[in-house]
């Protein structure tokens, strides 16, 4: 039940860094995303506002990372995404307003998906949203599926579906 999961703290436990970097996966070097977006490390966006700044606090020069001769290491990596990843809980619980109460599954996958969309794209998931408010996670699995973020991001989205429809 959800009183007896552990809840997804602010400062996001290991478990839910486990959760996101294995979906997100590891790349040393500049990748495109399925959008084209240039990325580094656990699904770093490097185009974003803050990138360079970002970058360059972890010990990297920008431009040698985004033209190839440069790469990011693990430990680096995962500094980039401990403050995404703080800020992905944060929006996670603005997008739920009863994320505290959700089964902890269903609350690193909502973790999951703010991170990987950020609150912007999160939000356009307003039937989503309402079934996981409801409790109903089937109907959170069929909204879910019925995106086209579930068609983007792949096994990630079928494994997220597929944990909604059993909880």
């Amino acid at each position: 039940t959800a009183a007896d999961a552990p809840a997804v703290t602010q400062t996001a436990p290991q478990s839910v860094r486990d959760f996101v970097a294995n979906w997100e996966g590891f790349e040393s070097k500049v990748y495109k995303d399925t959008k084209g977006i240039k990325t580094i490390g656990y699904g770093f966006n490097l185009q974003r506002a803050g990138a360079k700044a970002a970058i360059e606090a972890v010990g990297l020069n920008y431009s040698r990372l985004i033209n190839g001769t440069a790469e990011v290491s693990r430990a680096q990596a995962s500094q980039l995404m401990r403050a995404d990843l703080k800020e992905a809980v944060s929006n996670a619980r603005t997008f739920v307003s009863n994320f505290d109460k959700l089964p902890h599954d269903a609350q690193l996958i909502v973790v999951d998906m703010a991170y990987n969309m950020g609150l912007a794209k999160l939000s356009g998931f307003q039937d989503f949203k309402a079934a996981l408010e409801a409790n109903d996670f089937a109907t959170a699995a069929v909204e879910a599926k019925d995106s086209a973020w579930y068609n983007q991001v792949g096994r990630r989205s079928v494994h997220h579906v597929k944990k909604l429809e059993n909880m």
